[in-house]
């Protein structure tokens, strides 16, 4: 990920991250199963993101793929936090949002 040729932020990306991260720690939670946490990393760093970012989660260093009920379970009990006090942003239904349904996490903070 952090060696495409390409990597860019969509467009109001900076300023979104910039407005939630003064109220809450953000987390990357990808798909991407060829990348590892410090590559996964490097790609926002590229783009200046990772500033904004708490921490990466990705199927390298969670075990699981994205898309199960199971990888966020398991990030969340990383961060020792309960559903009810996380929120869900994502651009698939499939893996992002009826995993986050089934846990009961939150999907409008």
């Amino acid at each position: 990920m952090c060696d495409w040729k390409v990597v860019q932020a969509v467009d109001g990306a900076p300023e979104a991250l910039e407005f939630l991260s003064q109220s809450a720690k953000i987390y990357v939670a990808t798909g991407a199963e060829e990348s590892s946490e410090s590559e996964i990393k490097g790609a926002f760093s590229r783009v200046g993101l990772d500033k904004f970012v708490s921490g990466y989660f990705c199927k390298s260093n969670v075990g699981l793929p994205k898309g199960s009920p199971e990888f966020l379970e398991a990030i969340l009990n990383r961060l020792g936090l309960p559903a009810s006090r996380a929120a869900v942003v994502g651009d698939s239904f499939v893996k992002d949002i009826k995993p986050a349904m089934r846990l009961g996490i939150n999907l409008n903070p």
